[in-house]
């Protein structure tokens, strides 16, 4: 939901605009549907949290449920590249928001992936390891992104860099 201090006017959200032609009887007849444009559907066994790469509050996505993914930016925002950009981490029975672990700062969350580029991409959740498939098709004109569990054998080989050195 709206944060309830900020005004509606100063938020925008991402829908898409999905038209059909009539058929038979109403062959002249367009019909327009106003639909969410990013759908998150978790084929996962464990409930998860999902939020805005940076930026908002996370939403819990259940297992097996099929949820809108509202997207909530402010206008004067000039980071365009990550709009789209979310991550998940594993939602822990009866949390009501994401808690810190001791000795971190929050929630171990993935990697940034993005709901508008189709295909398949890999994350990685920690905690215990899992490697979560994300797949996204286009369905008319929302992008729908299915979260499931990837076999346990891949990926063959698993790179951890402890040092302080970026690679």
């Amino acid at each position: 939901g709206l944060p309830e201090q900020r005004a509606v006017g100063s938020f925008s959200y991402d829908i898409g605009l999905h038209v059909v032609k009539g058929s038979e009887q109403l062959a002249n007849v367009a019909v327009a549907s106003l639909v969410p444009r990013f759908i998150v559907a978790s084929k996962l066994s464990f409930a998860i949290w999902i939020r805005q790469a940076g930026v908002g509050e996370p939403d819990s996505v259940s297992p097996g449920a099929v949820q809108p993914m509202h997207h909530i930016t402010t206008l004067t925002s000039t980071k365009k590249e990550g709009h789209q950009a979310v991550q998940i981490c594993r939602r822990q029975t009866g949390e009501s928001k994401p808690v810190s672990v001791f000795g971190h700062s929050g929630p171990t969350w993935s990697c940034a992936f993005h709901l508008s580029n189709l295909g398949t991409s890999y994350v990685k959740l920690r905690d215990p390891f899992l490697v979560v498939r994300v797949h996204v098709d286009q369905v008319g004109a929302s992008f729908v992104a299915t979260l499931s569990e990837q076999n346990e054998r891949w990926p063959p080989y698993r790179l951890d860099n402890f040092s302080t050195h970026r690679i």
